[in-house]
């Protein structure tokens, strides 16, 4: 078992979650980098290497998946998390959808299809313009 400060970095695949994980991991941090593009991650792991260090793909979008990803990270820090660096750039209006269409899903009982995510789209695209509208 790990027993330093450790990190759970989403969107470490790049720019700004790449320069987080350099940082922590230079300064003796657990890091666990994140993130949904697999072929960025395995750059990054050639860089930093496996001592101190866990990589695993996440869509961050499903619920499941992060919650294996949690704990398989917390198999390597004795269950601790010290901090949790949300990295991804998921838009509001992207996130309400996502909680709607699990709305709709979860009252229809039905699985989400294309229909749904045409919807989720169109959805998506009518709120962010009410954003851009409102200055948000």
């Amino acid at each position: 078992m790990n027993k330093k400060k450790s990190i759970f970095i989403t969107g470490a695949a790049g720019g700004m979650g790449s320069s987080t994980a350099r940082l922590f991991k230079k300064n003796g941090w657990f890091v666990g980098c994140y993130d949904i593009n697999e072929s960025s991650l395995d750059e990054l792991k050639s860089e930093l290497g496996n001592e101190d260090i866990v990589y695993e793909q996440l869509d961050v979008t499903k619920k499941s998946q992060f919650e294996e990803c949690l704990s398989n990270f917390s198999k390597n820090t004795n269950d601790t998390l010290d901090i949790l660096f949300n990295n991804v750039s998921i838009s509001p209006s992207t996130l309400l959808c996502l909680l709607i269409c699990e709305l709709i899903q979860s009252l229809s009982n039905l699985p989400v299809n294309n229909n749904s995510k045409v919807f989720s789209s169109k959805l998506k695209c009518m709120l962010d313009k009410e954003l851009l509208k409102s200055g948000i």
